[in-house]
C-alpha cells in the first residue's frame, strides 16, 4: 500500500505556487542548458588546443593513455582525428617508445597534482607548440595547447632588429607620445655620453637641446609635431659633460592607425669627424665627402631558394633599407620580393652557395665584392637570424679604396686623412715589422705615447697572432689587392685584450716597402652581442613566471574563493564526463544536495559575516567527510553538492547521515554562546533515477524540498516518499 502524502508535497500546495514552482524548475533547466551549451561552445570555438586524459593502468602500473575528450582545434594541431575515446597508441603506436619523457609527464602531472608547461618544435608541422598541462582530479590530465610559430619569428626579428641597430653608427633614439625617451642605441650611448638607464623616462629636451642661433626653428618644430611629418637638417645637440656635438639630425613622427601622434624617431649623425677634416682637406672636399659621408651600411634580409634536391640555387630579398637599395643602384620597391639574380644578374653560382651556406649553418661571413651593375666595391658581412634565412650588413668602401690609391700616390693627401682619421691607423715594415707611423686614434686607442714609437714600438708587441695576419697580408699582395682581416686579438699597452677588424695594403713610402693598415675596434659590438644573449636569457625566465601565473588563474577559475571548494562552472563541466565513464563502466553515481536550514534566520540574527563563517566551517566538514576521487562543489549560496562516483544509493545515504550529524555535532561559537546548525539533504543515483547531469540534479533537489517539508535536519532519496529516514524537528529558533 502506498505511504499517504503529507499535507506539505507539491500535489497540495495552491495552483499558482505549483505554477511558480515548475516555471522556476523550467528556468533552472534552460540556464543549465544554455551553460552548457556556451561551455561547448567555447570549448569548440576556442584558439587553444584541449584534450582531457586518464592514465590507463597495467598490474598497477601506468602504460596508456585515454583521451576522454578533445576539440576539433587539438585534432587539426596534431593532424588526427576522432581522438575521444582512445587511447594514445591506438593514435600513435610508437608514442610511449619515441616520446617516453612527455608520457612519464603526463603521469606526473595526474598523479601528483603538479601542473607542467613544454614547448617543442612539430616538424612536420613546422610549427612551434607550446604545452600546458594541469590536473584536475587524481590520475586525470588536461591538456591546453596553441602554436607560437607567430610569438617565436617575432621574437627572432626582434632580436635581429636590435642587432642591426646596434650596429649603425649613427646614433638614434626614441621618444613616446609626451616626448619622453623609450630608446636608444650603442652609438647614441657613446655619443652623447649618457647612458641608457640614465635617459630612458626622461623629456627630450635633456638631450635634444638645439642651438636656436643656428636652426632657430627646430624648437618650434618640437613644439608643432602634431602637424610635422619628418624634418632633417643640421644642429648641435648636448653631450652629457656641456659640450656641443655637431650632427645631421633627421626627426620622423611616428603616428597610431588614427593619425595621432604616437611618438618620435630621431637619427643623429655625428659631424665632428667631418668639420675636422674640412679644414685639412680643403683641396680634396669632394674625395672626403663621398668616403665619409656616404660610410653608412646597408642592410637587407634574405631566404634561399633550393631545387627539389635542397641545393641553394637562388635567393629573395625580404627586406631592404634605403642604404641597400642606393649600393644596389635601385630602388627599394624594385628589390623587396626580388631574386639575388634579377637585382645582379652577373652573381656567380659560388656566391650563391656561399651565401646560402651562411643560412643553412649558420657560420657568419664577411667579404667584399665589386659590383658591376653600380661600379662599387662592397663589402658585404651576413650572418643568419634562422635556419633558411641571412641577413646582409652591406657597407660601401669604394671611397676607402680609392683614398687607399690616393695615400699611394700623395703624400700630402694622405697626411690629412692619417692624421684626422677616426679609426687606428699605422704604417709599419714589411720585413722588420716596426712600427714607423701612426696617427693618434691609434695611440689612444692601444694606451701608447708618440715615443713609443721613435723607440721601436714593433707589430709583434700588439698581437702574437702576428704570422698568421703577415700571411694573409702577403697572399693578399701576390694578387695586388688589399687584405680584409676581419677578426684578430690585439693587447693594449695595459695588457687589455682589444678585438679589431684590420684592413692593410702596400704601398712604398719614403723609399720603403711598407704596409699601411686601418683598424677598428670592435669592442662594442662584441659587447652588444654579450648583452644581445644576457637579454634572451632574461626574456626566458619572465615567460617561465607567466606562464606559472597562467596555471594559477586556472586554478582559481575553478574555485569557489569563500570556501575553497569547487564552483558550478567546475561542477557543470566535470559532472557530464563523471557520468560517462560510469555509463562505460556500469558503475553508479550518486549525487547529494545538501541546505543549510533556516540560513536566512542565521543571517538575519547574527549578521552577514557570521553567516559566512557558517558556511565556510561547514564546507569543511563536508569538504573532510569526503573522497578524493569524489566532486565537492559550492552549488549556490547555502547549498553544497557531492558527486560521489561508484557509490550507490546505500552508501550515498549513509555518506549523507555521516555528513548531517557531523555538522549537528559542530556547534559554532559565536561570542559566550554556541550555535547548533543542522543541515537538510537530498540524494539522487545514476542510472535508477536519471540518465543525465541535469535529471539527477534536479531530482536530488527535489528529494531536498520533501528533506525540508518533513521537518528539516534529515536525508530523503528521490524515490522515498515517506517520513525521513533519520533526524530530529528543529524550531526557528
Amino acid at each position: 500500500m502506498a505511504p499517504r502524502l503529507k499535507k506539505t508535497h507539491p500535489k497540495y500546495l495552491p495552483r499558482k505556487a505549483r505554477t511558480r514552482a515548475a516555471r522556476a524548475w523550467l528556468r533552472e533547466k534552460t540556464d543549465f542548458q544554455n551553460l552548457e551549451m556556451g561551455f561547448r561552445a567555447i570549448i569548440t570555438n576556442s584558439q587553444l588546443g584541449f584534450a582531457y586524459c586518464e592514465i590507463v593502468y597495467e598490474n598497477g602500473k601506468a602504460s596508456d593513455i585515454l583521451c576522454l575528450e578533445a576539440n576539433q582545434l587539438m585534432e587539426t594541431l596534431l593532424n588526427v582525428s576522432k581522438v575521444s575515446g582512445k587511447k594514445v597508441t591506438e593514435i600513435f603506436p610508437d608514442f610511449i617508445q619515441t616520446r617516453r619523457h612527455w608520457f612519464e609527464t603526463f603521469v606526473q602531472v595526474a598523479t601528483t597534482g603538479q601542473p607542467q608547461s613544454l614547448e617543442r618544435y612539430f616538424e612536420a608541422l613546422d610549427a612551434w607548440i607550446a604545452f600546458s598541462v594541469i590536473c584536475p582530479q587524481h590520475n586525470h590530465f588536461v591538456i591546453i595547447f596553441q602554436q607560437v610559430t607567430e610569438q617565436k619569428k617575432n621574437a627572432d626579428r626582434l632580436a635581429y632588429q636590435a642587432r642591426l641597430l646596434d650596429t649603425i653608427n649613427d646614433a638614434i633614439f626614441a621618444t613616446d607620445s609626451a616626448l619622453r625617451i623609450t630608446y636608444m642605441n650603442t652609438a647614441a650611448e657613446k655619443l652623447f655620453g649618457w647612458s641608457a638607464a640614465e635617459l630612458l623616462g626622461a623629456n627630450h629636451s635633456r638631450l635634444l637641446s638645439p642651438d636656436d642661433d643656428e636652426i632657430p626653428n627646430l624648437a618650434e618644430k618640437m613644439q608643432k609635431l602634431d602637424e610635422l611629418v619628418n624634418w632633417r637638417g643640421e644642429t648641435r645637440l648636448q653631450h652629457k659633460d656641456g659640450h656641443r656635438i655637431p650632427v645631421e639630425l633627421s626627426l620622423e613622427v611616428l603616428r597610431d592607425e588614427r593619425g595621432s601622434m604616437a611618438g618620435v624617431v630621431i637619427m643623429a649623425h655625428n659631424l665632428s669627424v667631418h668639420r675636422q677634416l674640412e679644414s685639412s682637406l680643403k683641396t680634396s672636399e669632394t674625395r672626403f665627402r663621398l668616403l665619409f659621408e656616404n660610410m653608412q651600411e646597408g642592410f637587407s634580409l634574405n631566404e634561399i631558394i633550393t631545387n627539389p634536391s635542397g641545393q641553394v640555387i637562388d635567393f629573395r630579398v625580404l627586406e631592404a633599407n634605403s642604404a641597400f637599395s642606393r649600393q644596389m643602384g635601385l630602388r627599394p620597391a624594385d628589390m623587396v620580393g626580388k631574386t639575388g639574380r634579377e637585382i645582379t644578374p652577373n652573381i656567380t653560382p659560388s656566391q650563391i652557395e656561399t651565401f646560402g651556406n651562411v643560412a643553412l649553418t649558420g657560420q657568419p661571413l664577411d667579404t667584399e665584392n665589386y659590383s658591376l651593375t653600380t661600379n662599387r666595391h662592397l663589402r658585404i658581412r651576413a650572418f643568419s637570424p634562422q635556419r633558411g634565412q641571412f641577413a646582409s650588413i652591406v657597407e660601401d668602401v669604394s671611397q676607402e679604396r680609392e683614398v687607399e690609391k690616393s695615400l699611394r700616390d700623395s703624400e700630402s693627401k694622405y697626411r690629412a686623412l692619417f692624421e684626422n682619421g677616426f679609426y687606428a691607423i699605422l704604417i709599419f715594415d714589411q720585413h722588420t715589422l716596426r712600427i714607423l707611423d701612426a696617427n693618434d686614434a691609434f695611440l689612444q686607442m692601444y694606451g701608447y705615447e708618440r715615443r713609443d714609437i721613435f723607440n721601436g714600438l714593433s707589430l709583434l708587441d700588439l698581437s702574437t697572432e702576428t704570422t698568421d695576419t703577415m700571411t694573409n697580408i702577403h697572399r693578399a699582395l701576390q694578387t695586388n689587392s688589399t687584405a680584409y682581416l676581419s677578426l684578430r686579438y690585439h693587447h693594449k699597452n695595459d695588457g687589455t685584450e682589444l678585438p679589431i677588424e684590420m684592413v692593410a695594403g702596400a704601398f712604398t713610402w719614403r723609399n720603403r716597402a711598407v704596409i699601411f693598415a686601418i683598424i677598428h675596434d670592435i669592442t662594442d659590438r662584441k659587447n652588444a652581442e654579450r648583452s644581445l644573449v644576457q637579454a634572451h636569457n632574461e626574456l626566458r625566465t619572465q615567460m617561465n613566471k607567466i606562464q606559472q601565473l597562467q596555471g594559477k588563474l586556472k586554478e582559481q577559475a575553478i574555485r569557489d574563493p569563500l570556501t575553497g571548494l569547487h564552483n558550478r562552472r567546475y561542477l557543470n563541466e566535470t559532472l557530464p564526463r563523471e557520468l560517462s565513464r560510469a555509463e562505460r563502466e556500469g558503475a553508479p553515481l550518486s549525487v547529494i544536495i545538501a541546505d543549510i536550514d533556516y540560513f536566512k534566520k542565521i543571517n538575519d540574527s547574527y549578521g552577514h559575516p557570521f553567516g559566512d563563517i557558517v558556511i565556510t566551517e561547514l564546507a569543511q566538514i563536508i569538504k573532510n567527510c569526503a573522497r578524493e576521487s569524489d566532486l565537492t562543489c559550492r552549488y549556490g549560496g547555502e547549498e553544497f553538492l557531492l558527486a560521489l562516483p561508484g557509490v550507490s544509493l546505500e552508501d550515498a545515504k549513509q555518506r549523507a547521515e555521516e555528513i548531517r550529524q557531523a555538522c549537528a555535532e559542530a556547534p559554532l561559537d559565536l561570542d559566550i554562546r554556541k550555535l547548533s546548525v543542522y543541515m537538510s539533504f537530498g540524494i539522487a543515483t545514476y542510472p535508477q533515477h536519471g540518465n543525465t547531469a541535469h535529471e539527477i540534479i534536479a531530482r536530488a533537489d527535489q528529494a531536498l524540498y520533501i528533506s525540508k517539508n518533513n521537518g528539516r535536519n534529515c536525508v530523503t532519496a528521490w524515490d522515498e516518499l515517506q517520513q525521513p529516514t533519520t533526524g530530529i524537528e528543529t524550531s526557528d529558533a
